[in-house]
């Protein structure tokens, strides 16, 4: 039940429609999460994402037809055929029957469900003048079948109104008053498990429907619209003097809220910029015969702007024009040019300001350098506005943007701009007064840095490395040169031109289960650089990882304490295999955002050694040496799981289950590194016997036992599964008794 009490929360929960209520919608188009079948609720009520169109051509030979469609499993089924509709609404009830809103040209609105009494589909009218409905199936957990609800919503003279199943739809209650002409569009659940109804005038103020209304109104039907990653992104409203394209109103707001339109797939897509790259490109897949060419920003440096200016509208100002600056210098490039940008979104000062630094940074970064280049047909998949790395030069690698593709003699000829994520994000602040700024000191000053052995944190990390993340607490630092020492000097290991993000626990952390999400414990963090919160689903993805101590964990929500402490809550605790353990005070906190990787030889393994950061700017010297061992861990096997071991006769049956690093929790893969095999040792008293498998079981005949302990055994003190890599050997081992 999301309702308690029937009555709306008496203060505002803003947060993020779940999936799929994020996802464009018109008045012909619904979406809801449902069963593995209509009129099959065995499986619950999140197993795939349902559709409902409505044909509205009078002219198709299907008009009227009421379609609902599985996204996974089953065929699409004709629900009815009902002319003059103008919208339509999905949900479903816990049985999986569905529940279908809908609008007709003379006003009447209807609702067809089923009916418990009549143990029948009946069709039901709301009151005259009712409007706008939409509906959802509350809570679709199973653990909730019990309590959850049907919900009806619609709004009557301005009144948000609403109706749910436990009351057969026959009870009309409030939720509020003063919507006025504002359009109910849609009603579900949020990110923070709040039932939403989302009003708004006219199509409401989502980027994503703003977006899709300017192609509905061009022509291209819902179906052919992806939207979903526009959908967080808020406007405010804009301004134009008079009728536009549909295509150069989504222009500007491309500009302005930076997100790409690709079409692939029969479909176009609203695709924010900041994006993870979707392809590495070594330089030995870079076409022969194609000319490679690539611009750097001493080619260009006088065309970088010193200020970009954001002239923009704003309900601040009674709308007058208005201007945000963002002014950037560079020690080593000139910089002297301007840049004006006239906006007709409506924007807050702290909003424009963010805009116009992002503005300003991705101008910078696309001014550093362009690529074009020749890949052959195994990157035909490849769409423009994708980011992919490229390795440039042997072990010089490059994040581009793709702005266009032609294929030409067999050759898929690129064009690309260099593009930088952290170009994408800003946390600038409007500002009030501009006091004058102290001289930056000339001194780079020392490195505040971590080695960290860790598991390897991306697929393209299935090496023998290591990571390294660093920071200066001088303005001038801009990075630096870590090196080890080999005998009696020190040879480099690596160049880090960014800083990161590090700190110290400020409150010891106790241990959790790595089972459970824990919230219980909190992290009380000191960093160098501001932490933001993230949504579950961005966890499950990987984002807000962080080493503490020698675990991984993610968190979930930030809370500023003020003068660089943070409180981190609602924690994901041994990730990446890291073992969950208690943390005391001053122990090491790194975010682990694109941590720099240095490959590390084999001769290094399970040694101890010297490394030091040398910033830029400063003596080698001036460096101190810390001294770090190094297991591999990024080749370190994982433990199987669910080892069982079963007396059959005289025989021993082991069996587990083996657990990929690489990949996603979708599509996990195995290192190349694994050998396939996996070491099995069974311990009576003080003999051990070792065995090997290239499966994920062994039988450990009594003959074999036999030889090896001169009888069959009955128990087993401990019987223990490693699985094999080439680099570490021996990976973290299950062990039991049996």
């Amino acid at each position: 039940m999301a309702l308690p009490g029937d009555v709306a929360s008496t203060s505002p929960h803003v947060a993020n429609f779940l999936a799929p209520y994020d996802r464009f919608k018109d008045l012909f188009t619904d979406y809801e999460m449902g069963g593995i079948a209509l009129n099959d609720g065995s499986q619950g009520t999140e197993v795939q994402v349902w559709k409902l169109t409505y044909e509205s051509d009078a002219l198709s030979p299907t008009y009227g037809d009421f379609v609902l469609t599985p996204e996974s499993y089953g065929s699409p089924t004709v629900i009815f055929n009902i002319p003059d509709v103008k919208e339509i609404g999905l949900a479903f009830n816990q049985n999986m029957d569905p529940f279908i809103t809908y609008l007709l040209k003379d006003g009447a609105c209807k609702y067809y469900y089923y009916d418990s009494l009549a143990t029948a589909m009946v069709t039901a009218v709301l009151p005259a003048g009712s409007r706008s409905p939409a509906c959802c199936l509350d809570d679709h957990h199973w653990m909730q079948t019990g309590t959850s609800d049907t919900i009806l919503g619609y709004i009557r003279s301005g009144t948000v109104y609403y109706r749910q199943q436990r009351d057969r739809f026959l009870t009309e209650r409030a939720l509020g008053t003063g919507v006025g002409d504002a359009r109910l569009y849609r009603v579900g659940m949020q990110d923070n498990f709040r039932l939403k109804f989302e009003v708004g005038a006219g199509s409401g103020n989502r980027l994503s429907q703003i977006v899709g209304d300017c192609c509905i109104e061009a022509g291209i039907g819902a179906g052919q619209l992806e939207l979903d990653e526009l959908y967080p992104t808020l406007v405010r409203g804009f301004w134009t003097s008079q009728p536009q394209a549909a295509a150069d109103l989504v222009r500007g707001l491309q500009r302005i809220y930076f997100f790409d339109f690709p079409e692939y797939d029969e479909k176009l897509w609203g695709l924010m910029r900041g994006r993870d790259p979707v392809a590495w490109i070594p330089h030995d897949d870079l076409a022969i015969g194609s000319e490679n060419v690539i611009t750097t920003s001493r080619e260009q440096e006088l065309e970088f702007p010193r200020k970009v200016h954001l002239s923009y509208a704003s309900m601040e100002t009674d709308y007058a024009p208005t201007k945000q600056t963002s002014e950037r210098l560079s020690s080593n490039v000139r910089v002297r040019s301007e840049m004006q940008i006239e906006c007709f979104v409506n924007l807050e000062a702290n909003e424009a300001a963010q805009r116009a630094a992002i503005l300003h940074k991705s101008a910078w970064a696309e001014f550093e350098g362009r690529a074009e280049f020749g890949l052959s047909e195994a990157y035909c998949d490849l769409v423009p506005s994708d980011v992919v790395m490229v390795e440039i030069e042997v072990g010089l690698w490059k994040r581009f943007r793709i702005d266009e593709l032609v294929w030409s003699e067999g050759i898929l000829e690129v064009k690309a701009a260099i593009d930088r994520k952290s170009s994408w994000a800003s946390g600038a602040v409007a500002p009030t007064i501009i006091a004058p700024e102290a001289p930056t000191s000339p001194l780079a000053g020392a490195t505040t840095w971590e080695f960290m052995d860790l598991p390897a944190l991306v697929t393209t990390d299935d090496a023998l490395l290591y990571y390294v993340a660093g920071h200066g607490a001088a303005n001038a630092w801009r990075g630096f040169e870590l090196q080890r020492e080999s005998g009696t000097t020190y040879q480099e290991e690596a160049q880090v031109t960014y800083s990161q993000t590090l700190g110290v626990l400020d409150v010891a952390l106790a241990a959790a289960p790595r089972e459970y999400k824990d919230t219980t414990n909190t992290i009380t963090v000191t960093t160098n650089k501001a932490l933001y919160a993230a949504t579950y689903e961005e966890l499950l993805l990987g984002k807000n990882a962080a080493l503490v101590g020698d675990e991984i964990i993610q968190f979930q929500n930030v809370t500023d304490l003020g003068g660089g402490q943070w409180l981190l809550d609602t924690l994901l605790r041994g990730r990446l295999n890291t073992i969950p353990t208690s943390h005391t005070i001053a122990a090491r906190f790194v975010l682990l955002k694109n941590p720099a990787s240095v490959p590390a030889d084999i001769a290094l393994l399970d040694q101890t050694f010297n490394l030091r950061a040398v910033s830029y700017g400063t003596t080698a010297s001036s460096a101190t040496p810390v001294a770090v061992t190094f297991t591999g861990e990024s080749q370190r096997e994982w433990d199987p799981a669910f080892l069982d071991a079963v007396q059959n006769g005289s025989d021993w049956d082991v069996t587990w289950q083996h657990r990929k690093r690489l990949g996603n929790a979708v599509t996990p893969i195995d290192s190349i590194n694994f050998e396939g095999t996996w070491r099995i040792y069974f311990t009576k008293g003080a003999t051990t016997v070792s065995k090997e498998s290239t499966v994920e079981n062994y039988t450990y005949t009594s003959a074999d036992q036999v030889t090896d302990y001169g009888s069959p055994q009955g128990s087993w003190d401990e019987v223990k599964v490693v699985a094999m890599n080439r680099f570490t050997g021996e990976g973290s081992p299950a062990t039991g008794a049996f």
